[in-house]
């Protein structure tokens, strides 16, 4: 067990260097023309929301795909506009893509983490020219971003094998302690998808001892505000703008977790779904979908008035001074809002 809060430590901290280093080089290597692009293919809610739902299906990671944004915002490389879009597609996307669970598959997690090797490589044969060298330091702190996730998920993968963890679930009934759980759980293993997977076979086992319906839709609002933690440390090393992102995505599942919680304690929806789906795996999966849709139909209309509330809410210390004649894209909501 010591050996796997030093190795958490461990990778908390590499984490927060990966973000830190890698938004430091894609500063460097972007320029003017990037944000331009990238404000024509993710300038509006509607292209941002994609975009982020893709990525985050691709990387199969919606922690590695935060980090990735927070720090991007930190680095002015994208506003907090297009930010918010971005982390509302994440929490489509990763809820999408937790269907995974369904198959055997690879991690790509540790592929990604490879990036650290290509990235010196780059580097070495470089030479002299600044492009190519700018490109293999993104490429390493991307790459260590990954290294640190991969060294957070082995140290918590020890809770899973701890003797009576899943009992310890199975004995909880009360909503609010239900949810607490699920935040917790999905705080420790830093994995929606982990956490998903140590549910279903909790619902599958017998009536008389597994989990009801209605218990498990608890465990999965409070999975999703478990998923915010980590986003939200990573911030401690961005600025303002990283700050005022990572708070989003908390206030995203927040926001789902008050309109579910309401409308399983009022409404036989969970029922209703569970009558139309038999299989466990499925169920789950499905339930997690809704929340992340729903709450995504409800944020991203209102995306320009929550991008003013988190200006009020994360303000810019007093410390971080900024050049009078830099006009941060951060501070801009995007010319293209739909």
């Amino acid at each position: 067990m010591l050996s796997a809060i030093f190795t958490f430590l461990t990778g908390v901290g590499i984490l927060l260097f990966g973000v830190k280093y890698m938004g430091q080089s894609f500063e460097k290597l972007v320029g003017a023309n990037f944000r331009k692009k990238l404000n024509k293919f993710a300038g509006n809610r509607f292209s941002s929301f994609t975009f982020g739902n893709l990525l985050t299906f691709i990387l199969q990671s919606s922690t590695a795909t935060t980090a990735m944004f927070v720090g991007f915002a930190g680095a002015g490389i994208i506003s907090l506009f297009q930010g918010i879009g971005l982390i509302i597609g994440c929490n489509v996307g990763t809820a999408a893509s937790s269907f995974i669970l369904i198959f055997d598959s690879f991690n790509v997690v540790e592929i990604l983490a490879g990036f650290v090797f290509i990235g010196l490589m780059v580097k070495i044969f470089a030479k002299s020219n600044e492009l190519v060298k700018n490109i293999g330091d993104a490429l390493i702190g991307f790459g260590i971003l990954f290294a640190g996730l991969i060294l957070i998920s082995s140290a918590t993968a020890v809770f899973k094998t701890i003797d009576g963890f899943e009992n310890f679930i199975l004995a909880f009934t009360n909503p609010a302690l239900l949810i607490f759980v699920g935040t917790i759980v999905s705080m420790l293993l830093q994995s929606s998808c982990g956490t998903l997977a140590i549910i279903i076979p909790l619902l599958a086992t017998s009536s008389s001892a597994g989990m009801s319906l209605v218990s498990a839709t608890y465990l999965i609002i409070g999975l999703n505000l478990g998923a915010c933690f980590t986003p939200i440390i990573i911030s401690l090393s961005t600025n303002t703008d990283g700050k005022r992102v990572a708070w989003f995505h908390l206030i995203f599942n927040v926001i789902g977790a008050i309109i579910f919680t309401l409308l399983t304690l009022l409404t036989p929806w969970v029922d209703w779904l569970g009558g139309l789906v038999k299989d466990p795996a499925i169920f789950v999966l499905l339930v997690n979908l809704i929340f992340n849709l729903v709450t995504a139909m409800i944020t991203l209309p209102l995306a320009k008035p929550l991008c003013s509330l988190m200006k009020i809410l994360v303000k810019r210390s007093k410390k971080e001074i900024e050049s009078p004649y830099t006009i941060r894209t951060t501070e801009l909501d995007s010319p293209n809002i739909a």
